[in-house]
């Protein structure tokens, strides 16, 4: 499978040394913001075409799929390009900083039929594992787009009480009665129906 590498930052760098590792499976570009060090990440890695414009990535030859690493605020856009040119897309987290940008990538998952899928590799993380589980107990209630603040936290200042209600990473979110607050969608089922 030959893919064409969106982004060239840190995550970008992950799924590049994951997928050196994958038989069968060829970086083919890599598009970027900033030309300086997509460069230097094609040279790294090998990548025979480097480019800042995504279209132009999208099209070279051969390519079947494209992994998004790229800041969130392009996510939606590149997202639903990638997919409207044909190519399957993995999205790194979130899906996109709307809820409406994250339906709209459903109903073109939809209408084009090709693999979507959001990346999710912080499962295994206390406070995205306590987020599952409470998704459980309240399926079918849709929480997402802003955060929750407890509307009554005992002592401190207004400042001291929003920081309490946001997770700390090192603490179980669940310990102190609070819900982690959900600023962004993060996934969205995107299978075929």
């Amino acid at each position: 499978m030959k893919i064409c590498m969106v982004g060239e930052g840190a995550f970008a760098h992950k799924h590049l040394d994951a997928l050196a590792r994958i038989e069968g499976v060829e970086v083919v570009s890599i598009a970027g913001g900033v030309a300086e060090h997509t460069e230097a990440a094609a040279g790294k890695y090998g990548i025979p075409h480097w480019t800042t414009n995504l279209a132009e990535g999208l099209s070279r030859p051969g390519v079947e799929a494209a992994i998004l690493a790229s800041p969130t605020q392009v996510h939606a856009s590149q997202a639903e390009q990638a997919m409207r040119a044909g190519k399957h897309v993995l999205i790194e987290i979130p899906i996109a900083d709307s809820l409406a940008d994250a339906e709209r990538l459903v109903e073109v998952q939809r209408e084009t039929g090709l693999v979507a899928m959001v990346d999710h590799v912080r499962r295994f993380n206390p406070s995205h594992q306590w987020m599952h589980n409470r998704r459980g107990r309240v399926r079918g209630r849709h929480r997402a787009g802003r955060p929750r603040i407890p509307r009554r936290h005992p002592g401190g200042t207004r400042a001291q009480r929003q920081r309490r209600a946001v997770p700390r990473r090192d603490a179980d979110p669940g310990s102190a009665g609070e819900e982690p607050g959900v600023g962004v969608v993060t996934g969205l089922d995107m299978s075929p129906r």
